[in-house]
């Protein structure tokens, strides 16, 4: 059996959600990702490193759906341009979401003999989830396996099962790096 099923990245990143996400794949700290994310700041690498909004500029997206085109094809890009909204009271809606500063996005390449490899791994993550957000979705199946055979006393039944994801296009995997 298959049922479709289609993955969809999750919103841009806000002080809260790229600290758990540096802190669940890159191991960092709360307060040396924070340091981090000051420096890039000050160094004007990133936007504002504390905000509880997703929204982003026009400017922002121009740059991410060149920077799709440009690493991964127009294949991976969205349809159309994304722009997420804010769903938490009292969020800083003067700001944009964190992301990399400028109508060009800097790759991480360049960057790698200007940063230390600790900020260069943080700019990375953010690089990499700002350009997932304007690509394609990454649709799919879930199939499932069923067997059953006959066991123990009469009329008794096993039955196994397994179920796992099949993949048609990889959408924003690919510019997270998945």
């Amino acid at each position: 059996e298959a049922k479709p099923r289609r993955r969809r990245l999750r919103a841009p990143f806000t002080t809260a959600t790229r600290q758990r996400t540096a802190g669940n794949r890159r191991g960092t700290g709360v307060g040396g990702g924070m340091r981090r994310a000051k420096s890039l700041y000050g160094n004007g690498y990133i936007t504002d490193r504390r905000t509880g909004s997703v929204t982003r500029s026009q400017e922002a997206i121009t740059a991410a759906r060149n920077a799709v085109s440009y690493h991964f094809g127009d294949k991976f890009l969205s349809a159309e341009p994304k722009q997420y909204a804010t769903k938490t009271a009292g969020a800083q809606e003067a700001h944009e979401c964190i992301r990399p500063a400028g109508s060009r996005f800097h790759d991480p390449d360049e960057l790698a003999s200007k940063l230390p490899g600790d900020q260069l791994r943080l700019y990375t993550l953010i690089w990499q989830r700002t350009l997932a957000c304007q690509t394609a979705d990454a649709p799919g199946s879930t199939a499932t396996v069923r067997l059953s055979a006959p066991a123990g006393p009469p009329e008794g039944e096993a039955v196994f099962q397994a179920s796992g994801p099949v993949l048609e296009f990889p959408g924003f995997m690919t510019a997270k790096g998945e």
